[in-house]
């Protein structure tokens, strides 16, 4: 199993320098898996650059991928921000402004 971020699929729609790493990704036969939270962000983020042919973009590639929801349930968040206070320092991707 694979957890997608909302990260991969902009990369993919956006044409950003690690869309064919994320595409070659999502070509495999995991299983893939992403949070509610992050297809709610992803979603917001291509509706809110691009309009609702961002959003329609964002369904097809989402769709095509076979990435199922997750549930982001209370035990979840609560291990997230555990993780959080742990790794402030760490940037969890190229657009996360942490050092």
């Amino acid at each position: 199993m694979i957890v997608v971020d909302s990260s991969c699929l902009l990369a993919i729609l956006q044409n950003e320098p690690e869309k064919r790493a994320f595409e070659e990704a999502l070509a495999g036969d995991d299983r893939f898996v992403m949070s509610a939270v992050n297809v709610h962000e992803a979603l917001c983020v291509m509706r809110g650059r691009h309009g609702p042919a961002g959003a329609t973009r964002f369904w097809e590639l989402f769709t095509a991928a076979g990435i199922e929801i997750m549930a982001f349930d209370e035990l979840q968040m609560r291990a997230a921000a555990v993780y959080e206070s742990r790794w402030q320092s760490v940037p969890l991707n190229r657009h996360d402004g942490r050092r």
